[in-house]
C-alpha cells in the first residue's frame, strides 16, 4: 500500500495506478493529481460545461442531506432480474442512488410494476453523446446530481430536478467552472461519484449493488473472474479505484458492502441479494 502526502491532501495508490484521495480530509479542497483526460477531449470538456451553465440552477446543499444508510444501484450483471430484491429494503431507512443505466432500466415504477420501490438520486457524469440513453422512457425521473461535464444531450432532456457538481481540478485541465459546489473526486466514475456524496450525506451503512460490467459468455479481449463471469479489463481498473475510495471511507468506520458481480473488493464484504436487508439491521438486534 502507497501512500503520497501532499502540502494538503493525501493520496492513496489504487492498483489500476490511479492516485485517489482522501476525499474524507474535508479541510482541503480536492485536487486530483493524475491526468486522466486525453488532451483531444479538452475542447468537448468545456463545451459541456458551458452549455450545462445555462441551465444550473444553484448548489447543491448537501449539508441538508442525511442518509445514513444508502445502496449504490448499477445496471451490472442480470440486473433486469436482480433489482427486485430492492423492493425487500424499505425505502424510509435506505436510500438508493442510481448511476448508468440502472435508471433507464427501472422496472419498479409505473402502474403496471409488480412491485415498487423509490429513487432518492440518480448520479450521472458521462461526457460523451451516449449518455443520452440514459434518459428513461418510463418517465419516471428522481432527483439527479450531474457532473458540471456531463453531455448536454443527456441534462437537456432530463425534466426531473437537477443539481450540478463540480469534479475535482486536476493539474491538466481545471474546465470552465469555478466557484461550483459540491467538488466531487469522480475519477471519470458514477460510483466513485456516488461513494463521495454518500459520504458528504453521512452514511454510516454503504451498499454496492450491481456496480460491475460482467457478462456470461466469453468475448474479445475480456477475462474470466472468479465467480466464471467475464469483463473487460477496464472493468477491473475501474473497480481497483472504487475499491481505493472504499479504503478512505472505511478509515471513517462506514460498514461497506458488496452485491455485485465483479471483482472481490478488499475493503468491501460480499452481501448475497437476500441478505441485503440484514446488512442494514443485523446490529439491531445485538
Amino acid at each position: 500500500m502507497r501512500i503520497k502526502k501532499k502540502p494538503h491532501n493525501e493520496y492513496l495508490l489504487s492498483e489500476a495506478d490511479v492516485w485517489v484521495r482522501n476525499f474524507c480530509d474535508s479541510d482541503h479542497l480536492p485536487e486530483d493529481i493524475n491526468n486522466l483526460y486525453p488532451q483531444s477531449e479538452y475542447g468537448m470538456l468545456f463545451d459541456n460545461e458551458k452549455n450545462n451553465l445555462k441551465i444550473q440552477k444553484g448548489h447543491l446543499e448537501v449539508d441538508r442531506i442525511k442518509y445514513p444508510n444508502i445502496i449504490i444501484v448499477s445496471d451490472g450483471y442480470d440486473f433486469k432480474n436482480l433489482q427486485y430484491a430492492l423492493a425487500e429494503v424499505p425505502y424510509k431507512d435506505v436510500k438508493i442512488i442510481a448511476i448508468n443505466g440502472a435508471l433507464a432500466k427501472w422496472k419498479m415504477v409505473g402502474d403496471e410494476a409488480k412491485v415498487k420501490r423509490a429513487i432518492s438520486h440518480y448520479v450521472v457524469n458521462n461526457p460523451y453523446i451516449e449518455c443520452g440513453h440514459f434518459v428513461p422512457k418510463h418517465g419516471y425521473q428522481p432527483n439527479c446530481i450531474a457532473s458540471i461535464r456531463t453531455n448536454p444531450k443527456f441534462t437537456h432532456n432530463y425534466k426531473g430536478l437537477l443539481h450540478f457538481y463540480q469534479p475535482a481540478t486536476s493539474v491538466h485541465y481545471s474546465g470552465a467552472m469555478k466557484n461550483l459546489r459540491p467538488i466531487i473526486d469522480d475519477y471519470r466514475n458514477p460510483v466513485c461519484a456516488a461513494i463521495v456524496l454518500a459520504y458528504l450525506f453521512e452514511v454510516k451503512n454503504l451498499l454496492l449493488f450491481g456496480c460491475d460490467g460482467s457478462f456470461k459468455e466469453k468475448r474479445a479481449a475480456s477475462v474470466q473472474l472468479e465467480n466464471g463471469l467475464f469483463t473487460y479489463p477496464q472493468q477491473i481498473a475501474s473497480q481497483h479505484i472504487i475499491d481505493a475510495c472504499l479504503y478512505w471511507l472505511k478509515k471513517k468506520e462506514v460498514k461497506i458492502g458488496d452485491c455485485s458481480s465483479g471483482i472481490k473488493y478488499r475493503h468491501a464484504e460480499y452481501i448475497e441479494p437476500e441478505k441485503m436487508l440484514d446488512f442494514f439491521h443485523k446490529d439491531d438486534d445485538e
